[in-house]
C-alpha cells in the first residue's frame, strides 16, 4: 500500500484548528474534532489529541469528541484507564445522540452488572438493553447484534431473557447483513423459543440468508489475500 504524505497546507490547516479549538467558545466544532483525529491518527500524538477532544466536548458539547476522549481513558491511551470517567463521557457523548457513545455506554453497564443478582443492577441491565434497543431503531447494526445476543442468552446469564424482543432487535441487525444475528434467527425458527414458535419458513430464509453471507465474506477475504 503507498503512503501518501500529508501536504503541509493541510497540515498547517489542522494546526489552525487546534488553535482555534483551545480558545474556550472559538472553532468550528466539527473543524476541532478534525484536528483531535489530526493529531491521534496521523501524528500519534496522543497528549495533544486529548486535550482537543476534552476542549470540544466541554466548550461546545461535541458528542464525537466526548466519546474518542471516553475511549481514550477506556483504552488507556496518554491516560491511566479510568473507566468510570470513560463512562461519564461516553454518557455526555450519547446525550447528543451519537449512537456508538450510546452503545459503549450500554455495553459497559451490561458487563459490570452482569450476573450480579440486586435491584440496582437489575434496573441497570434493563435501562442498557432499553439503551441498545433505541439504537437499534436510530440504526445501530452493533446495537441491535449486542441487544439480541442478550436478549436470547441463558435466563441464568441474563434474566431479562426475552426471545420476542430478541427477534425484533436480531432482523434489524441481519438486515444489515450480521451474520451471528442471521444465523441465530434461522437457530430459532428452527426450535422455537417461548413465544417464538418454530417456522420452518422463516428457518429455510434465515438459513439460506447465513450460508449466502458466509459465502460472500469468503470471497472477501480471498480477494484481500491474492492483493496484499
Amino acid at each position: 500500500m503507498n503512503l501518501v504524505r500529508i501536504d503541509e497546507e493541510y497540515e498547517e490547516r489542522m494546526i489552525a484548528f487546534e488553535m482555534d479549538a483551545m480558545k474556550e467558545g472559538k472553532g468550528v466544532p466539527e473543524a476541532c474534532h478534525s484536528a483531535g483525529d489530526y493529531f491521534s491518527i496521523v501524528k500519534s500524538d496522543m497528549e495533544k489529541a486529548s486535550k482537543l477532544y476534552e476542549a470540544n466536548c466541554n466548550n461546545n458539547n461535541h458528542g464525537a469528541s466526548c466519546f474518542s476522549l471516553g475511549r481514550m481513558y477506556f483504552n488507556g491511551q496518554n491516560f491511566v484507564t479510568d473507566k468510570e470517567k470513560s463512562k461519564e463521557l461516553f454518557k455526555k457523548g450519547c446525550d447528543q445522540k451519537l449512537l456508538h457513545s450510546c452503545h459503549f455506554l450500554a455495553t459497559m453497564i451490561l458487563g459490570e452488572n452482569q450476573k450480579i443478582n440486586t435491584d440496582a443492577a437489575t434496573k441497570a441491565r434493563v435501562e442498557s438493553i432499553e439503551m441498545l434497543r433505541k439504537n437499534c431503531l436510530e440504526g445501530s447494526v452493533e446495537s441491535c447484534a449486542l441487544a439480541g445476543r442478550v436478549l436470547i442468552a441463558p435466563a441464568s446469564q441474563s434474566p431479562e431473557r426475552d426471545p420476542v424482543k430478541a427477534v425484533e432487535m436480531m432482523k434489524g441487525a441481519c438486515a444489515h447483513n450480521d451474520i451471528p444475528s442471521c444465523h441465530n434467527l434461522s437457530v430459532l425458527f428452527k426450535n422455537g423459543d417461548g413465544l417464538v414458535k418454530a417456522d420452518p419458513q422463516q428457518f429455510e430464509e434465515y438459513k439460506g440468508l447465513t450460508s449466502m453471507l458466509l459465502k460472500q465474506k469468503k470471497s472477501q477475504f480471498k480477494k484481500v489475500f491474492r492483493n496484499s
